[in-house]
């Protein structure tokens, strides 16, 4: 009796270990219905200037923006794509570009001729003026249909710990994404264009994707004097930056571009975020507040507060750890922000990790 119990515990022992490899083995993902993002196109160029056919010169009106695409799984995990041209391959997909807010502000809207290396997608926006305007907002939803089965490179995002390189679309399957695009004087200058490779790649705000973190990034933001603090820099009526307590009479911009470190541009997805305030003046004793930016947009943690580290940039490139100067507290809003009485309002780095 002892031998058969032995003899069954073994055989069962056996089996297990050869189920374990299957068990272990990561399904490749896959896409044959529908996938919905949000995402918010920048602009990547636009000519100040264009001619009319009497040789005239006028305001330009059109401009090329770029956005970062994001894909579901049919599991609900979520990838970036890597390599946006199987997009403009007629026989993979199909693409149909349609305005859906402030259609009014926009002549017209279609893809690009081709992909830009490192920007991803791109489209051309014609405006309905002739010129640009400051505060102009445009959201257009572009859908893409697959031809038939395509191999669409992707690497894992947010919560999602797939280590798979190509999604399998199926044929017919619906790739569908509603870009926001907003329009503003900083995003006009020739300093602010992004270029082949731009910091901002990935580095996107996603309102409807609630377990993503939604902090600031690569846009120039203009102080203002209409909330609780003295002065308040907010993108998309999100606070990123408040001070307080401090009588100056003029407050800088505050830059969110990764370019302004001079460190790497190519870093992991949400490694680092800029909070460099222009100029550098004297906050005469005032409270700076620094937003969390790894928050969601409902303001749950997507690293935990203690995990995060603050670091001062110096003259001389340098960074310094002021950690430690920082209490973790909240912003006017309610938002998870770390504050902390400053002489001069500085360049901060905010990381996920000691660098």
């Amino acid at each position: 009796m002892k031998r058969s119990v032995l003899a069954c515990a073994l055989a069962l022992a056996c089996a297990l270990s050869l189920a374990a490899p299957a068990l272990a083995a990561e399904k490749a993902p896959s896409l044959a219905g529908d996938s919905k993002t949000t995402a918010v196109a920048k602009v990547y160029e636009y000519d100040p200037h264009r001619y009319l056919a009497n040789g005239n010169s006028v305001y330009g009106n059109t401009l090329t923006v770029a956005a970062d695409e994001r894909v579901y799984d049919d599991s609900g995990k979520l990838w970036r794509v890597t390599d946006s041209s199987a997009f403009y391959d007629s026989s993979a997909f199909r693409c149909s570009v349609k305005t859906t807010a402030n259609a009014m502000n926009a002549r017209s809207i279609r893809q690009s001729d081709e992909p830009i290396v490192g920007a991803g997608a791109c489209f051309v926006v014609t405006l309905s003026k002739d010129g640009m305007y400051d505060n102009t907002g445009i959201g257009f939803t572009v859908t893409y249909t697959a031809v038939k089965d395509t191999a669409l490179p992707v690497s894992p995002l947010g919560a999602n710990t797939g280590t798979a390189s190509e999604l399998a679309v199926k044929s017919g399957a619906k790739i569908v994404i509603d870009y926001t695009l907003r329009i503003t004087e900083d995003t006009l200058f020739p300093s602010s264009y992004l270029k082949t490779s731009p910091d901002w790649y990935g580095d996107l705000f996603y309102f409807k994707d609630v377990e993503h973190p939604i902090g600031a990034e690569d846009i120039v933001l203009t102080p203002t004097q209409e909330g609780d603090s003295d002065y308040t820099w907010e993108d998309e009526d999100i606070i990123v930056a408040e001070l307080s307590g401090s009588d100056i009479l003029y407050a800088p911009k505050l830059s969110t571009r990764r370019a302004d470190t001079g460190r790497n541009h190519t870093a992991p997805l949400g490694e680092m975020y800029t909070r460099f305030f222009r100029g550098n003046p004297d906050a005469k004793g005032g409270t700076l507040t620094l937003v969390n930016p790894y928050l969601t947009f409902d303001g749950e943690e997507t690293v935990p507060h203690r995990q995060i580290h603050i670091y001062e940039a110096t003259e001389a490139g340098d960074l310094k750890d002021v950690t430690s100067r920082f209490k973790y507290t909240t912003d006017s809003d309610g938002r998870g922000a770390f504050s902390a009485k400053v002489r001069t309002l500085g360049n901060y780095i905010i990381t996920a990790k000691a660098l």
